[in-house]
């Protein structure tokens, strides 16, 4: 009597640590397909955020990021164009900056995005599933600052909070 128990003891807890093990998979390939599944609505979205706030040459309109070339500007051209667009870059944020304003310096663009909704862990998840898109935007800006002459364009963009704190800088040269 004692054996068949303490052997239903012990099937009961190895139930219970599949029935966890499953739990844990099926929850893991929701969030993994989740993420997926962002990236994918976040590069659909980029080339055309690109193409509404930079200086994009003709020929690439209607493309992938990856295909899409941004026409030669200095950086003040491209500074004037993202003050330019400023409102656009808001609204295709779907409301998670409240700000944007670039400045030149030199060959140096910096991007001041304002927002009261994010905070550094969620500015951080961001960039660890979607910095390579970043990336990509900042590498052709910069190619861009490349081809009209500039020497040593780099562009930083500043996360800030309303009060003026910066919750992130990213800073990309080539």
């Amino acid at each position: 009597m004692q054996r068949q128990r303490s052997k239903q003891k012990k099937h009961g807890k190895k139930r219970l640590w599949v029935s966890l093990s499953i739990f844990v998979v099926v929850v893991g390939l929701i969030v993994f397909g989740g993420v997926q599944f962002e990236r994918n609505v976040v590069a659909g979205q980029a080339a055309t955020i690109v193409s509404k706030a930079a200086p994009i040459s003709s020929s690439s309109l209607g493309t992938s990021l990856a295909d899409v070339e941004l026409a030669p500007r200095s950086a003040s051209e491209i500074s004037d164009k993202l003050n330019e667009s400023s409102s656009t870059l808001i609204s295709e944020s779907n409301g998670l900056f409240d700000s944007a304003e670039a400045t030149v310096s030199g060959s140096t663009v910096t991007e001041t995005l304002t927002t009261s909704k994010l905070n550094s862990l969620l500015v951080n998840t961001a960039m660890t599933t979607n910095g390579d898109q970043v990336q990509t935007m900042a590498n052709k800006v910069l190619t861009s600052m490349q081809s009209a002459g500039e020497k040593n364009p780099k562009l930083i963009v500043n996360i800030t909070n309303p009060d003026g704190k910066v919750i992130k800088t990213l800073t990309y040269s080539k």
